[in-house]
């Protein structure tokens, strides 16, 4: 019985210090900039993932869409948004539906007029569906061209598409931009 007193102590102490030394240190958390560039490695590592048979499947797209609980058939591009979320540990955004992605209290742009930065969220308005209907992430925002990575499209200009893809974009066709990063939790991982 001892020795499990001695090892209590020993991983509270050890707990303390993992709260104190950064204090003592002056060491501060880690800052937004950083969490951005991990979000940006993160979806950079997906470029050049592709559906297996083009009908919103493969390995990969399913993991995306299972992020939103959904199986292979149904577009992603949300889904992706979401998933590389999940994979630094945010609780949120966890949604298939683009419209989700742009709650008034996340859009960034133009609403408050705030300069996009990279991995905030963008929008693209598509009329015949009468609403947001397709996300990715900034990768860079330029005052004419904006270069993007985003799920379920093609290079080639559709919304529509086959992979994970970088884009170049007019910043005239984005419609919204939201920071899912400022306010948001994460998740505690062990």
């Amino acid at each position: 019985m001892a020795w499990q007193a001695l090892l209590y102590k020993r991983l509270l102490l050890s707990t303390l210090w993992l709260f104190i030394l950064p204090i003592a240190l002056d060491v501060s958390m880690p800052a937004e900039p950083d969490v951005r560039q991990r979000l940006q490695a993160v979806y950079v590592a997906q470029v050049g993932v592709r559906e297996a048979t083009g009908n919103n499947d493969g390995l990969e797209v399913e993991a995306y869409l299972a992020t939103t609980n959904l199986g292979a058939g149904y577009p992603w591009c949300a889904a992706f948004v979401s998933w590389v979320f999940e994979q630094e540990g945010y609780d949120q955004p966890r949604t298939p539906w683009t419209p989700a992605l742009f709650p008034n209290k996340r859009n960034i742009w133009p609403a408050k007029e705030q300069t996009p930065q990279v991995s905030d969220v963008f929008g693209i308005y598509i009329a015949s569906k009468k609403r947001i209907g397709h996300a990715g992430f900034v990768e860079h925002w330029g005052a004419h061209f904006v270069v993007t990575v985003e799920g379920n499209t093609n290079p080639a200009g559709s919304h529509d598409g086959d992979g994970v893809y970088r884009r170049r974009r007019r910043t005239k066709t984005i419609h919204r931009v939201a920071d899912w990063i400022k306010n948001n939790k994460k998740s505690i991982k062990f």
